[in-house]
């Protein structure tokens, strides 16, 4: 008779993690400076506590890297600041800001954002948060993306619209 050994590595989803990388925990937390927060959602955002168990934040559970960042439906007094501009995680994979009310440019430096599969920017409609952009060259860096919501978005001002959509991986 013959006995046989099975392994397990653990390697399925949800099966370990090893806790928020330093830098990107310090960057989620930069990020939510610009936010307000009066409903108080984020709370559990704090420097004790492990980033890939905050609200809205998904990491990898290998490498522990933030990979995804859902924040969308925010209310009307919960809106960004100019703070992502300036912020980049280049292993973020979705990106979900849909009805965030959310208001002003979409920064080109959304670009750098090399592995992004999934970007929703779906505006909220309200002409006080007006979501433009000025040209989406930027665009054709997402060399990873699948899906790119940009409803509401106002596109009269990037007359290169159609080029960069052109542009824009085929799946």
């Amino acid at each position: 008779m013959q006995s046989a050994t099975a392994f397990s590595l653990g390697l399925c989803h949800g099966s370990f993690n090893a806790g928020c990388i330093e830098s990107e925990r310090e960057a989620l937390l930069q990020f939510k400076l610009g936010l307000k927060d009066p409903s108080n959602r984020l709370s559990s955002w704090d420097r004790d506590a492990d980033c890939c168990e905050w609200p809205g934040v998904i990491c990898d559970n290998l490498t522990s890297h933030v990979l995804e960042l859902h924040l969308r439906s925010l209310s009307q007094d919960e809106y960004y600041d100019e703070y992502w501009e300036r912020s980049t995680f280049r292993e973020f994979k979705i990106l979900n800001f849909s009805r965030a009310g959310f208001g002003g440019m979409i920064p080109h430096q959304l670009g750098n954002l090399s592995n992004l599969q999934y970007l929703n920017l779906e505006g909220d409609g309200y002409y006080y948060h007006e979501i433009y952009v000025e040209n989406l060259d930027w665009l054709s860096s997402l060399s990873s993306l699948e899906f790119l919501d940009l409803s509401l978005v106002n596109l009269s001002k990037a007359l290169d619209w159609l080029d960069a959509m052109n542009k824009l991986p085929l799946w």
